[in-house]
């Protein structure tokens, strides 16, 4: 008899359920369970949305900055140029080799290259008010060429002074 009782105390302890009560626990559980998917889903689709704008605002913003950083520094650079420029046409040995008419071409040629090397310059050209090449220390024989067909020759002698790139023998200075 005893083994009867405990038959019967272990059917009695185990819960009664129906098939459709686990189903709807299960259903309900898959329901939450999706509908917390989908939160976290959409919540990470939001906050990418929104890390990608503030990332892409901010890029432009520093591409602004640094546009005009580098429009600055260009400025500044030219500034800096003209400035070397105007201190090497007015160095007084310039003046006076260029003002002095019996004076021999490897003088003239001499200071130019100084002129040169003092300013740090790749390129040094001196022109007579005309446009005729006096020198050019890249190629110290040439002379009398007429450099007014060179857009920047012309313009430096219409405006006085001018700034830009030029070639020479598949050299860009």
């Amino acid at each position: 008899m005893t083994s009867h009782i405990m038959t019967s105390h272990i059917m009695t302890s185990q819960p009664m359920t129906s098939p459709g009560a686990v189903r709807l626990r299960t259903t309900i559980l898959l329901g939450v369970l999706g509908l917390v998917v989908a939160l976290v889903a959409a919540a990470m689709l939001i906050l990418s949305a929104l890390l990608e704008h503030e990332a892409r605002r901010s890029l432009v913003a520093d591409l602004d900055r640094a546009g005009v950083v580098s429009d600055e520094l260009h400025a500044l650079r030219q500034s800096l140029y003209r400035s070397e420029a105007l201190t090497v046409a007015q160095e007084p040995r310039l003046k006076a080799v260029l003002g002095t008419s019996d004076i021999d071409r490897a003088t003239i040629v001499d200071v130019a290259q100084e002129m040169q090397k003092a300013g740090g310059a790749d390129l040094f050209l001196l022109l007579d008010a005309g446009g005729q090449l006096i020198v050019d220390t890249a190629d110290p024989e040439a002379v009398g060429f007429d450099m007014r067909g060179q857009p920047l020759i012309n313009a430096a002698l219409s405006e006085g002074d001018a700034g830009g790139v030029w070639t020479q023998a598949q050299r860009v200075y």
